[in-house]
């Protein structure tokens, strides 16, 4: 089992980052080169499912997961992505989304990360391609909420 914390500011408050909590967002974070895309998406509610499927005529869905525990107060608002249907190397996997208001202004964006690939060697390769993965996510993050 692995953890990997990423966190980054933005300028957006976490009202205005919340109204835009939505599919086209998500969407937003994956790379153009990732040949996956969000294929269903029910929704930000407690319970709502969203499955990733590969780009292309047949839509292989390869990544089904569910959203919970779902939860809000005057700084923070978070939830919970958690993979229900995982591809290779994946055994588990817990995504806890976390917008967290500065009180120096802006919100912080918290991704923590838990996964197991039931192998160390595995799950070393896969935190080298997460890094990177969210690294990028940061960059559109501060294109989309003016960062």
């Amino acid at each position: 089992m692995r953890k990997i914390i990423f966190k980054k500011k933005v300028k957006s408050s976490l009202s205005q980052i919340e109204k835009k909590i939505n599919k086209n967002f998500f969407e937003k974070m994956i790379p153009s080169f990732y040949p996956i895309g969000i294929h269903d998406y029910e929704g930000t509610q407690d319970g709502a499912e969203f499955t990733l499927a590969l780009k292309g005529p047949y839509a292989l869905k390869i990544w089904k997961g569910q959203l919970h525990s779902f939860s809000k107060n005057e700084r923070e608002y978070q939830f919970v992505d958690e993979g229900k249907k995982l591809p290779f190397p994946f055994k588990s996997w817990l995504h806890k989304h976390r917008f967290v208001e500065s009180q120096a202004g802006g919100t912080y964006l918290v991704d923590e990360i838990e996964f197991d690939c039931g192998d160390e060697k595995i799950e070393a390769v896969m935190e080298i391609i997460l890094t990177i993965y969210f690294k990028y996510r940061q960059l559109q993050y501060q294109k989309i909420l003016k960062g």
